[in-house]
Formats: structure tokens, sequence, C-alpha cells
């Protein structure tokens, strides 16, 4: 019998408190009530780091993670902004804690299905009669801005990639089988609606890999094909009732939204020391369009970190995900590998052409998967008692790191670059009220 640890729920109630309306409203504002969920629940987690025996990790890679860590501490010491890249450095050696406790909780992993599917269906209910309420009163629908905690609809439509890959997993049972349906139609309808072209193309491929590699099933591939007769019949059905004038901003737009223009004018600021030290993260901004990142993962990688650290972190994610596809063809996977693996391509993907690894809730399920992943392929065992003096020693960087968090918060710059880290994006010491 499975024992399910307290482990187990971190994840289901990380994404609980994150998907509470209005949340924003009674907390920190925008989406900073996720990331400050988000940084408690790395603060749980990253302890289990220490529990990681890297010993048993080849050589080979060994070498390629020192290498990638020796790349970080290089960016963060010829930073722009030294303060703001040294959070940024422990968040993501945090996020390391995320992928562990994918490892560990993989065959536990049934709760946190079950508790996303019925998270999905409450959101997607509580978007559309907001639809309902705009459409009674003849007014526009602003998908921006029908939903309290998603000030962008973006973020939404990030978390759907998650919603949409976690529903299939519920095909083959008869009990859950037409919740996963009525979750799956709801939020193909919601990325149609709200035009997010970007999420529709990463589901579309990442499904159409599934086939190729045979990971989807012909049964399994009716029940999404039905699904998405579905939404794209009720999809139609809101085109007849929208007003006109919302035509324009519809899926069927020619425009890229500025993504273009941002990325020619993010590679003209390329030089050399960004190509092998980057400017350290945190630091990219676009003034013309007030971001914070440039809305392609390579990009932002290369800009905050350097093309050196961009190549050898590319190498080991294209480790995993070749190790992932070999075990998928000698037929060993589960089928939470299964939807783990679709999740974590969808969502890379989606990193293209979107802040899929900025927005907190995003990026912790990336980690997540990652962390799946490796707890069905690992052929050895890696995780162990950690030592006590290097367990008790690592919640002396996690006091520092709360404690840059909360000073960061209250540095924020009075011009919202964003999103980053927080919301604003820019953190400059000068506007730390806690100096003032």
């Amino acid at each position: 019998m499975l024992t399910i640890s307290l482990k187990n729920f971190y994840i289901p109630i990380f994404l609980l408190v994150c998907s509470i309306p209005f949340l924003d409203s009674f907390y920190l504002g925008l989406f900073n009530e996720k990331r400050a969920a988000q940084i408690v629940l790395l603060a749980l987690c990253a302890p289990l780091i220490t529990k990681v025996n890297y010993s048993k990790i080849s050589c080979k890679l060994q070498l390629t993670l020192a290498l990638l860590f020796f790349l970080a501490f290089l960016s963060v010491f010829f930073s722009e902004n030294s303060f703001y890249s040294s959070l940024l450095i422990l968040h993501y050696i945090f996020l390391l804690g995320i992928i562990v406790i994918g490892m560990e909780t993989i065959r536990g992993s049934s709760l946190l299905f079950k508790t996303s599917i019925a998270i999905s269906i409450f959101l997607s209910g509580y978007f559309l009669l907001n639809f309902f309420f705009y459409l009674s009163d003849n007014i526009v629908f602003p998908s921006d801005g029908v939903f309290a905690g998603f000030y962008n609809i973006r973020f939404f439509n990030q978390l759907q990639l998650v919603f949409i890959f976690y529903s299939l997993f519920f095909i083959k049972n008869k009990k859950y089988q037409s919740i996963a349906l009525i979750s799956l139609t709801l939020n193909l309808l919601i990325i149609f609606i709200s035009s997010a072209r970007g999420a529709l193309l990463a589901t579309l491929i990442t499904l159409f890999l599934g086939c190729y590699i045979k990971i989807i099933k012909r049964k399994e591939l009716n029940f999404i094909f039905k699904a998405l007769t579905l939404s794209i019949s009720l999809y139609i059905l809101y085109l007849y009732l929208q007003p006109p004038s919302s035509f324009d901003k519809s899926l069927f737009r020619e425009t890229s939204s500025g993504r273009i223009e941002i990325w020619i004018e993010t590679i003209r600021g390329f030089d050399i020391k960004t190509l092998f030290v980057g400017n350290g993260a945190g630091t990219y901004s676009y003034t013309k369009y007030s971001l914070s990142h440039p809305h392609n993962i390579f990009l932002s990688l290369i800009h905050d970190w350097g093309l050196l650290f961009t190549i050898t972190l590319m190498y080991i994610l294209n480790k995993v995900i070749f190790k992932s596809i070999k075990h998928i063809k000698e037929n060993k996977h589960t089928n939470e590998f299964k939807i783990s693996f679709l999740t974590l391509i969808s969502l890379l993907l989606l990193s293209f052409v979107s802040g899929t690894l900025v927005m907190p809730m995003s990026q912790t399920f990336v980690f997540l998967s990652i962390g799946f992943l490796l707890g069905s392929t690992n052929t050895k065992n890696l995780l162990e008692k950690p030592k006590s003096n290097i367990y008790y020693s690592i919640y002396i960087v996690i006091g520092a790191y709360l404690i840059l968090s909360a000073i960061s918060f209250n540095c924020l710059s009075n011009f919202p670059f964003g999103p980053n880290f927080w919301s604003n994006g820019q953190v400059s010491l000068s506007n730390c009220e806690l100096f003032q």
C-alpha cells in the first residue's frame, strides 16, 4: 500500500493557495502573492537538496554541473545589479528542491493530479461566469480582467497547459473520465477565447509529438479529439455572441504582439560580455513595452547568464529529455511519467514565446516535471539521508534567501518594468524603503 507523506501535500497546497480568487487584493498585489507562496514552498523544499548523493552521478555530468554553477556565479559577480542577481541565483538553486520533491513523490502524484483537475474546473467556471456577466451587460469581454489573481491572462494560459495534460491522467479512469473531459474542453475553450496562440501551438505540437513517439494511444487521441471538437463548437458560439469590435484581438490576428521587435532589439544589445558571462539575472529591461524578460527562453538565458551558460544548461536539459524518450521507447513508462513528460515539453515550447520560466506557478511545474521524470528514469538511488552538518547549514542559506526576498520587495523601482521576480521586475537599493 502506497504511503502518503507530508511532502505529497506541498505542491497541491501551493497550487490551491495560488488559485484563491481575490487573494491579490488582500495581500501583496498583482502576482506577488504567488511569488510569496513559492518562496515559502522553496524554503520548505530546499533542505531536500542535501539528500542528493552527487558521488553517484557520472563524472561527465558532475563536471558539466560544476561548469554550470561556475558560470552562474561568474555572471553574478559581473552583474549590473549584484543584489538582484544574488537573490535570483539562490532562487534557482532552491528550485532544485522542487526537482527532488518530484523525484520522491512521483508515485504519490495522483493527489496532485486530482487537486489540479478540481482547481482547473473551478477557475474555468470562474472565467466563464465573468464572461456571461460581461455578455449580459453587452460589454466587450476583457480577457485580461476576468481573473482576480491572474492580472494578465497569459499567466493563466501558462497554467492551463498543466491542467490540459494533467486532465489526460484520468482518461482511463471511468470514475473521473467525464470530469477530465469537462476540464480539457473548458481549458481549450478559454485558450481560444483568450487568443492564446502560443499556448495553443505548444499544446498541438506536444500532442503531435506524443502521437509520434506513441506515448498517446488511439483511445486517448479520440478523447482529446472529442474535447477539441466540443471546445471549437463552443468557441464558434462565443464568436457569434461577442460584439464585432473584439474580433481584431481574436485568435486569427496576424501580428506577433511585438515579440519579433523585442527579440531583434534584444539580440542587437548583445556584446562580448553578454556572450561570455551575461549581464546578471534580473537585469533585462525593454523600456518601450515595460518588460523585464524578452518572451523567449534562449534570449533571456543568454542576456542574463551568457551564451556559455545557456549551451551548458541546454545540454543538461536535452540529456533529461532524450533519456525520457528512451525510457518511453523501452515501454517502461507509467501514466504519471507520460503526463509529466508531456507537461514539461508543452511548458518548454511555450517558453519560446512567453515567460513560462519567469512566472512562479509555471516555473514550479517545469522543475517538478523534471523531478518526476528523473524519479522514474534514474537507475541509481541518488537520494539518501543527508549528513547532519550539511542539512542544518542549509537553513542559514534559506534565512539569507528569505531576507533578500523581503528586502527586494521593498526596493522595487517605481517604474513598472515587469514582470520578473516580483511584478515590477526591477530592484534598486536606491529605492529601498528599509534604508530611508
